[in-house]
């Protein structure tokens, strides 16, 4: 019973009830019923009464005027057999009394008193005693408890039979199904949301009260379901958030409105080298405004930060100094986070560490201004200041000597020994320049190998005089590099204020004209003139016009035999590239081979020689000449990734054999530290292709060269040719250069033969090969066998 208590309450509370109010309900019924039949019988009774005093009341009266006492028994006698009468007395007027019946003294007697008169013929009434009679309702109140009993009993009965078939109906109908919906309730947790609560019974076409608290509990499970998903969404993103917040390199810290920290993360305790509960501590607002009150020439109010960040978010740098001392450029952002409208929200502020971005910002402006090899000004600091050094000489009516120095040895060293020692030269010459030079000698450097010198000075020309002559000093001096002594040399082009122009460009354009003509007529000095501008100009017109020459058809190939001094037979030619332009004329190869090597159009016009010549080549072999062609290979294009799959794409197309092939390639294109050069040449070499090393013993390479990589021949420059027969040392070296390449197994072509002593002479030193105005002048290809039938092609 405890037990199905527990399980159903709420039936049995309203079982209690239900009994409690039928009950209620059956007692008044019971009471008003009972009421009822008391009246009923009290009613009765005085019928009773009333029936028996018109009955035995005369008699009576009649026995006592006679004085018949056997009468008067007789007749209280009948008055006690009557209903409810259980005893009666009589009492004479002249006080006799008479009795009949007893008393039972059960509580529920009521005595009725009956004055007996007697009236005679003339109407007078006499008075002839007094009657009473005492009524025993026991039999009435025991009828009404008997009645109460059954009317009880079968009321109980039936309520109790009610009461258990409600009791049922609520059970199977409503507690059961109340009872599995708490179940589910209190199962109910975040991991059983899935479990839907279905009822132990059909359901009807219209859900009732049960269905609907179903149906309710279902769909509250899914909302929850939803929601609880939704919540791990939040939390997870809020755990990633979090560990983001913690691992993020920028410091952060949350602050409520008024500014006092609630969090802060690693990072900024490492920032500030501050332990956590410290950097927690602190002011924030008033430490952000003190510092950004430094230097300001107006003071703000106490709290402006904070006022400020509830209209709008800030951002600024600062700079802060950490616990130990450091310096750091700090850029902080302040906002306000709100999670809804109403909320106060939170004050988050995000500090990054910009000391790194400042330095490398200084370290640009100075890269801007400055060069990195010698950290002398650059040609955009250069021309500021010029134009401080050029107004000064305006104000003060002085002059200034704008000065360019180039520095000839530069190019061959960095095509010799490589950029590193290019760039160790000029390291060299900047610390003889600055050692040489005074404070009042303003020196940048402004190109690859150019150096810049400005000097202010007045009516007297001696300042500028003095000055070339320490910069001619400094840079006459040889240097060791690679162990080889090499001398910088000079070639310095001076333009002067006012004769040369008043404009910092001006004076430097002028400056490089004259140290141009410097550098080409290989005199250490030259001052600007006028005629200069236009050699300028000129070079201008041939790097505008060598970039359409290919297209428009204007270069054209001469050759020039290389001949066997044993038999005169043509062993090979040397294709030679000739240009003539509408506008410039036939220009000189010296005039236009070193533009467009600085330019980078040689790679074009390198790719086209290689094409013709090997497409000329192999015409002449289907005419029957079989001749082998030398082309001059640029280190510009020499250094193109894809060089060595271009020549066997110009062999392919034209069908020329790679034997017939010979590419020259100068000392200065083959770097001391380039791999790649050397891999090229011996991959050159795998495809057939024969390599001559060009211009012997004009560069600053080793020997190793001529050991290590594939040559087979050797060409000795024509300068050593020339002097050879009136320079012993000349002489020598020709002789060591042919001995040396036979002991190698090459084979040797002297370049510039001219007449026939040096014939005679290269001849008797064993000299494989020669090419020369001795021979021939180089010619289209259509006059070179004129007077020369081809030979084979021989090794």
């Amino acid at each position: 019973m405890v037990e199905f208590y527990r399980r159903n309450p709420l039936s049995l509370r309203l079982v209690a009830a239900i009994l409690a109010v039928s009950t209620l309900f059956a007692t008044l019924a019971v009471g008003v019923q009972l009421y009822t039949d008391y009246r009923r019988d009290i009613t009765s009774l005085g019928l009773r009464l009333s029936d028996a005093e018109r009955t035995f009341v005369p008699g009576l009266v009649d026995s006592l005027w006679l004085m018949d006492e056997q009468r008067i028994r007789l007749g209280l006698d009948s008055i006690v057999t009557l209903p409810y009468v259980s005893y009666a007395t009589l009492r004479t007027a002249e006080g006799r009394l008479y009795t009949s019946g007893r008393a039972t003294n059960r509580g529920h007697e009521s005595s009725h008193l009956y004055v007996l008169r007697h009236q005679d013929d003339k109407q007078q009434q006499w008075v002839l005693g007094e009657l009473t009679l005492l009524v025993d309702k026991e039999e009435i109140f025991a009828s009404l408890w008997q009645k109460l009993w059954v009317v009880l009993a079968s009321q109980a009965a039936k309520t109790m039979g009610v009461t258990l078939v409600i009791l049922l109906l609520l059970h199977f109908s409503l507690s059961r199904h109340l009872a599995a919906l708490a179940d589910v309730a209190e199962r109910l947790n975040l991991n059983r949301l899935t479990q839907l609560v279905r009822l132990d019974r059909r359901r009807g076409h219209h859900p009732d009260e049960l269905d609907r608290l179903a149906d309710a509990m279902n769909g509250m499970q899914q909302r929850l379901q939803r929601e609880v998903a939704e919540l791990e969404r939040v939390h997870a993103l809020n755990r990633r958030l979090s560990a983001a917040v913690a691992a993020s390199p920028a410091a952060m810290i949350i602050m409520n409105e008024q500014g006092s920290a609630e969090y802060v993360n690693p990072a900024l305790c490492r920032l500030l080298e501050l332990p956590e509960a410290r950097c927690l501590e602190l002011d924030w607002p008033t430490l952000l405004e003190n510092r950004l009150s430094q230097g300001m020439l107006s003071s703000r109010p106490a709290g402006w930060l904070l006022d400020k960040v509830r209209q709008e978010s800030w951002q600024g740098e600062l700079l802060w100094r950490t616990e130990s001392g450091r310096p750091r450029w700090l850029l902080a952002h302040l906002s306000l986070c709100r999670a809804t409208p109403d909320e106060a929200g939170h004050v988050l502020l995000v500090m990054e560490d910009i000391t790194g971005l400042k330095e490398f910002e200084h370290q640009l402006s100075y890269q801007r201004r400055y060069d990195h090899l010698t950290n002398l000004p650059n040609r955009v600091m250069a021309m500021e200041r010029l134009e401080q050094m050029l107004l000064q000489s305006v104000q003060e009516g002085g002059h200034l000597a704008v000065m360019v120095i180039a520095v000839p040895a530069y190019k061959e060293v960095t095509e010799s020994l490589g950029i590193a020692y290019g760039d160790a030269l000029l390291q060299e010459c900047t610390q003889s320049l600055n050692a040489a030079l005074g404070e009042a000698c303003f020196r940048a450097r402004t190109g690859d190998d150019e150096f810049l010198c400005a000097l202010r000075f007045g009516q007297s020309a001696e300042p500028v005089e003095a000055c070339l002559q320490q910069i001619k000093k400094a840079l006459s001096r040889s240097v060791r590099l690679d162990n080889l002594p090499v001398t910088p040399g000079v070639a310095v082009g001076v333009a002067v204020y006012p004769n040369d122009g008043n404009q910092p460009e001006r004076l430097y354009s002028r400056a490089l004209s004259a140290q141009q003509r410097a550098r080409s007529q290989k005199e250490p000095v030259q001052f600007f003139e006028p005629e200069m501008q236009a050699a300028s100009y000129r070079s201008l017109h041939i790097a505008t016009a060598l970039k359409h020459a290919v297209e428009a058809g204007e270069l054209r190939l001469f050759y020039q035999p290389i001949v066997d001094p044993r038999t005169g037979d043509y062993e090979g030619v040397e294709a030679l590239v000739r240009w003539q332009n509408a506008e410039l004329g036939w220009v000189s190869p010296l005039d236009f081979i070193d533009i467009a090597e600085n330019t980078g159009e040689i790679v074009a016009i390198g790719q086209y020689i290689l094409r013709e010549a090997c497409r000329q080549a192999r015409q002449w072999q289907l005419q029957g000449r079989n001749i082998r062609v030398s082309v001059n290979v640029s280190p510009v294009q020499f250094g193109e990734p894809d060089f060595v799959a271009s020549v066997a794409n110009c062999l392919k197309e034209t069908g020329l054999d790679a034997d017939c092939l010979k590419l020259e390639i100068t000392e200065r294109l083959l770097f001391a530290s380039s791999e790649a050069a050397q891999q090229k040449c011996r991959q050159l070499a795998d495809m057939g292709i024969r390599l001559a090393m060009d211009d012997f013993g004009t560069g600053y390479s080793s020997l190793s060269y001529l050991r290590d990589l594939p040559f087979d021949i050797v060409k000795i420059d024509q300068s050593f040719v020339r002097h050879m027969t009136r320079n012993s040392r000349d002489k020598a070296l020709v002789r060591g250069i042919i001995d040396l390449a036979h002991q190698l197994g090459m084979s040797v072509v002297a370049e510039g033969v001219e007449d026939h002593v040096q014939l005679e002479l290269l001849t008797r030193f064993g000299c494989d090969l020669m090419q020369g105005y001795y021979f021939s002048k180089p010619v289209p290809p259509e006059q070179l066998f004129s007077k020369e039938e081809s030979s084979s092609c021989s090794g």
